[in-house]
């Protein structure tokens, strides 16, 4: 029989994951969902944003909730204020960036979870590590997750 309980899950309950320009609350879990649905909560800095990555067998949906965001995926770009969303599919190159004066924050989801958590934990501790990290090292470390760097963050793409 299927289990049939539902969960809350309170702020206090999110794992902090900080990244170079970014802090992120892991609010559902792989474990959570069977394996289905992972999701999280980001704050990121003016001009903040991940490295150009792939997600290879993953969807990954962003919801903007404060601020403007400017998104690449693939050769298209987007900007998205409060309440845009983006759906970028597996295989798709793409980052983002804060394009505001302030802080901004968005929800983004990665389907299926591929144990989203254990990989931006692993990020995590690269990042503790000092430095930014070495794209072959990167690769090593999500191989497994189907995450690949290929590319800089947006803000080193934009003309100086």
């Amino acid at each position: 029989m299927a289990d049939t309980a539902f969960r809350v899950i309170q702020p206090g309950d999110a794992r902090t994951i900080s990244l170079p320009g970014i802090t992120m609350q892991l609010m559902i879990t792989s474990d959570m969902t069977g394996g289905a649905l992972f999701m999280a909560e980001e704050e990121t800095a003016p001009r903040g944003g991940p490295p150009l990555h792939i997600h290879h067998q993953q969807t990954e949906i962003f919801r903007v909730l404060h601020g403007l965001y400017r998104f690449q995926a693939g050769d298209q770009t987007a900007e998205l204020a409060a309440g845009g969303m983006l759906i970028v599919p597996p295989g798709t190159p793409h980052a983002f960036m804060n394009i505001s004066d302030g802080p901004s924050r968005l929800q983004f989801s990665l389907t299926p979870a591929i144990r989203a958590e254990q990989a931006f934990g692993r990020l995590d501790d690269i990042a503790k590590s000092g430095g930014p990290p070495d794209p072959a090292q990167f690769n090593a470390e999500m191989v497994e997750f189907g995450i690949e760097l290929v590319g800089p963050p947006l803000a080193a793409m934009e003309p100086s």
